[in-house]
């Protein structure tokens, strides 16, 4: 056989290739499941980070206990291989894939487009079709609230704010917090520094010791390791602080008040009750507190530090954002 006869079947083969798989995705699509047995979370770091990371760990762990999903979980997944991983899931079979992060947003998209029989979740990116959706979880309502704990418990009425990044996802929280300080102290004033990572304990802690040594007594932490670092300094201080993401009372348990955790495995549920529906195609989950999204974690051993009118002043206006009585206003421009 010459050249010319082998590149002629080499194009008339993959022509009925590109054909037959045309065929197979439109009958993989009509295939869809409609039930979800196993899981996979690719994680951007490490399950153990007490932040953004431990949130979605532990609402997928819930799932295994309540709905008897398995569940597979990888960690620290750079941005540049996480595709490869995407790729591999799908292929094993796991009916929902899970890429944990903003910056696997458009990994997912073109893998999902390539596994039309599989759904995909990704988090905080934009983009949906009709096997994947998005997810967020604005933790606002929660800032809110912790502010109101801040601004009551404040003996020398300067509080502090170390966050990771000045964008909306993060300002939102710090500026709900400030309403809530402003809503029980009038008189306490609020200095909020960005660290500009995600996972830089030391800045973190570096940014709270400025801030207390600017007068703070209470600090509110924001963002994975930056805020763990922020946390630990405030505790060598003997400064009381807040957490986001998860409960992080662990990292200082006679420093952390509460933090504000995020139940990843609301958007988890709300998923899987619209796959077993046939209503996953185009789906957003931007979930809040009313949906059970986001919750203030125990004051713990902390507990008897709090006045009984300040619990039960945050008790009732946390009914009241559940009620839909009081709405937080969502603002995603610095007031600094």
């Amino acid at each position: 056989m010459n050249t010319k006869r082998i590149s002629l079947f080499c194009i008339l083969m993959l022509a009925a290739a590109v054909v037959f798989a045309g065929g197979a995705r439109e009958e993989t699509a009509a295939e869809r499941p409609d039930s979800v047995d196993r899981i996979a979370l690719i994680l951007i770091g490490r399950s153990d980070d007490l932040a953004w990371n431990t949130a979605a760990y532990q609402g997928v762990r819930h799932m295994e206990e309540t709905r008897g999903i398995e569940a597979t979980i990888v960690e620290e997944v750079s941005d540049a291989d996480v595709e490869r991983v995407l790729r591999d899931f799908a292929a094993q079979g796991y009916e929902l894939i899970i890429a944990h992060s903003f910056n696997y947003g458009d990994a997912a998209l073109r893998v999902a487009g390539d596994f039309p029989n599989t759904y995909f979740l990704h988090g905080d990116a934009p983009g949906n079709d009709e096997n994947i959706a998005n997810y967020s979880i604005p933790s606002h309502e929660g800032g809110y609230l912790a502010g109101m704990i801040a601004g009551s418990i404040t003996e020398s009425n300067s509080i502090g704010i170390v966050n990771s990044f000045d964008i909306p996802s993060m300002i939102m929280v710090s500026e709900a917090f400030k309403l809530g300080v402003e809503y029980v102290n009038p008189d306490a004033s609020v200095h909020e520094t960005f660290v500009g990572a995600w996972d830089d304990a030391p800045g973190g802690r570096e940014a709270a010791e400025a801030l207390m040594d600017g007068g703070a007594d209470f600090i509110m932490a924001m963002g994975n390791h930056t805020g763990m670092g922020a946390i630990e300094g405030a505790a060598a201080r003997g400064v009381k602080s807040a957490g986001l993401y998860a409960d992080q009372n662990d990292i200082a348990p006679d420093y952390v008040v509460t933090s504000i955790v995020n139940r990843f495995d609301a958007i988890i549920e709300y998923a899987l009750q619209d796959i077993e529906a046939g209503n996953y195609a185009n789906q957003e989950y931007h979930l809040t507190m009313p949906d059970g999204a986001v919750e203030l974690a125990p004051f713990h051993n902390l507990a008897d530090e709090i006045p009984q009118n300040v619990k039960d002043l945050v008790e009732q206006r946390r009914q009241e954002i559940i009620s839909g009585e009081f709405e937080v206003p969502i603002i995603t421009t610095t007031s600094n």
